[in-house]
């Protein structure tokens, strides 16, 4: 699975901007070129009216033009789209982030992991660690206190995480290992 991704370059002309946008996807380029000027259009009518709202946020027409499945990363001049659903985990390097796409990809960040896990604004990622969050839905297997993900990335989930990450599960297995491997767990759906 390839990562979707969309830089945006903004160019100052003498009397207006020019932007220039690259896609490796065809697709979502033109998802985004038909919202760019539905966009565009929008505003002209705007423009025409010649009144502005402070808050735009309760013109159903606004809400259309929100993006929630990808985040904009910023990288020098440029904005890089990143859809949620590719990236795999989060990972801390000191005062940056590694975003790591499911392609093992990794973009980096000039923000600290909290912010950015913040940010992402997403219930389908969760913090495992000091220095690692993860995608749930790229989870290809737990053992003990480890967890695997799709792209084979292994993490330590730490004792301080443990109890809230493994309350996210139904697990479903033979009450004596269910037992054994989830000790803190009474509440698991046991089927034999």
């Amino acid at each position: 699975m390839k990562a979707t991704i969309i830089e945006i370059s903004k160019k100052e002309k003498a009397n207006s901007l020019e932007y220039k946008i690259n896609c490796n996807n065809d697709k979502t380029l033109q998802d985004l070129k038909h919202r760019l000027e539905y966009f565009f259009e929008n505003s002209k009518k705007q423009l025409s009216k010649n009144s502005f709202s402070e808050d735009s946020s309760n013109d159903p027409e606004y809400h259309n033009f929100t993006i929630t499945d990808s985040v904009f990363i910023k990288r020098f001049n440029k904005l890089v789209r990143v859809k949620l659903s590719d990236i795999a985990n989060l990972e801390a390097a000191r005062n940056y982030c590694d975003i790591v796409l499911i392609d093992k990809q990794k973009i980096d960040v000039s923000a600290p992991l909290n912010r950015v896990f913040e940010d992402l604004n997403d219930s389908s990622f969760i913090r495992i660690n000091r220095s690692i969050v993860i995608n749930l839905n790229y989870i290809k297997e737990i053992s003990g206190n480890m967890v695997k993900l799709s792209n084979n990335n292994s993490f330590l989930i730490s004792e301080k995480y443990r109890k809230h990450f493994f309350s996210l599960f139904n697990v479903i297995g033979s009450q004596k290992e269910i037992k054994q491997h989830y000790p803190h767990r009474n509440d698991i759906l046991i089927m034999i």
